[in-house]
């Protein structure tokens, strides 16, 4: 059993490597979890909320925050995308990695 979750984890980020692979993320390579820095342009909230509305459990850096400065970033929960949710996770890039201003403009 033990074995099998682990191949599924391995297997998780390796999609999910593959899926963001255009986009710049931040996580340790055993993590649950990955951060996603945004460009200036767009809201962290707006864009947690359309992920949100996706169905891929997202937050906005606030909460981890350990200072006054919070970087601007959206926290992805790998197991909030399943391995044959693909889709959702193109959706992920694509709404991560966008800049459109009219979108979520700052």
């Amino acid at each position: 059993m033990l074995a099998a979750d682990k191949r599924r984890d391995a297997a998780m980020r390796q999609i999910a490597a593959r899926l963001l692979a255009a986009v710049k993320r931040i996580g340790h390579p055993v993590s649950y979890f990955l951060w996603l820095p945004l460009a200036q342009e767009v809201r962290a909230d707006a864009i947690a909320m359309a992920l949100r509305r996706e169905k891929i459990a997202v937050s906005t850096a606030h909460p981890f925050a350990a200072s006054a400065h919070v970087p601007h970033a959206i926290r992805l929960a790998l197991g909030s995308v399943g391995l044959t949710r693909s889709t959702k996770s193109s959706r992920c890039r694509n709404v991560a990695s966008q800049s459109d201003r009219s979108v979520a403009p700052r």
